[in-house]
């Protein structure tokens, strides 16, 4: 009972950082811009948080979604893919990782504060075209 708990706990947390994150590319597009999001049941992937490499990730990530039936560009664009913040490595000290015009992104949970609405609202922005300025 305790992991379903935390499991619904961490999904209508993660639920409501990406509602914001949609209310605020809605507002800056006057509502020509929406993100609809389905949170996949949590999985957790053979990767040490240790050094985690961030293509093996996003390939295990893939390996998921499409052994569940899912076929990208008819069932979704995108992908994000929240982890526990590593250890070492690129992404021990970012909250996230989204190329311009990319496929996938990578947000981290932090233990302590949980999922970022500024690091998903960036990372959402490159994955639509949009550059660092």
């Amino acid at each position: 009972m305790i992991d379903c708990l935390a499991h619904s706990y961490l999904t209508a947390k993660i639920q409501n950082i990406f509602d914001q994150t949609n209310q605020y590319y809605q507002d800056m597009s006057w509502n020509q811009f929406t993100i609809t999001i389905e949170i996949l049941p949590q999985v957790q992937i053979p990767i040490s948080r240790e050094l985690p490499n961030l293509n093996e990730v996003d390939q295990k990530t893939r390996e998921i979604i499409t052994s569940s039936g899912k076929v990208q560009g008819v069932d979704y664009d995108g992908v994000v893919t929240v982890y526990w913040k590593p250890v070492n490595g690129d992404m021990a000290n970012g909250g996230g990782w989204g190329s311009v015009n990319g496929y996938s992104q990578w947000m981290t949970y932090y233990a302590s504060s949980g999922l970022s609405y500024a690091v998903t609202r960036h990372e959402v922005g490159h994955s639509k075209y949009l550059y660092h300025l």
